[in-house]
């Protein structure tokens, strides 16, 4: 029955992480700064249909391939932190805003991949959008504001 799991920090976590899909009515879950966090283990997390917050800050082994994994399994979602993702792109946050409409809050501070393009797609497709957190990311963007 459990619907809130916090795991913030805990670096240690190896096999038991991937369990977590057994948590089928798990809602909101915060890995950030779980480490070993990858796509594998975005993967693995498909059985939780009715997670709507998942916050993976820190969690630099997922890639863009990771974030279209999101955006596969999580159409629903609609908190996400994506914060020093180091190695996610604007092809991952642009296919995440074409898959998960519900999304209200996003968050991908200090990602050096991601310019002010995914910011214009999730505008343009996430209607129900709220908040962007976008701090300190890609010098170089393309000034479409």
């Amino acid at each position: 029955n459990l619907i809130t799991l916090q795991l913030w920090w805990c670096t240690k976590l190896d096999k038991g992480i991937k369990n977590l899909s057994n948590l089928t009515k798990l809602m909101n879950l915060n890995l950030n700064w779980v480490t070993n966090v990858n796509d594998e283990i975005i993967e693995g997390l498909a059985p939780l249909k009715n997670l709507s917050t998942l916050m993976l800050a820190k969690c630099n082994k997922i890639t863009t391939n990771g974030l279209k994994k999101i955006g596969e399994q999580f159409r629903d979602l609609q908190q996400l932190d994506l914060s020093e993702c180091s190695n996610i792109t604007d092809e991952g946050v642009i296919f995440l805003a074409k898959n998960c409409k519900n999304l209200k809050q996003i968050s991908f501070s200090k990602c050096k991949f991601i310019t002010d393009l995914s910011i214009y797609e999730l505008s343009n497709q996430c209607k129900k959008l709220e908040g962007i957190r976008y701090v300190k990311t890609l010098e170089n963007s393309s000034n479409l504001f």
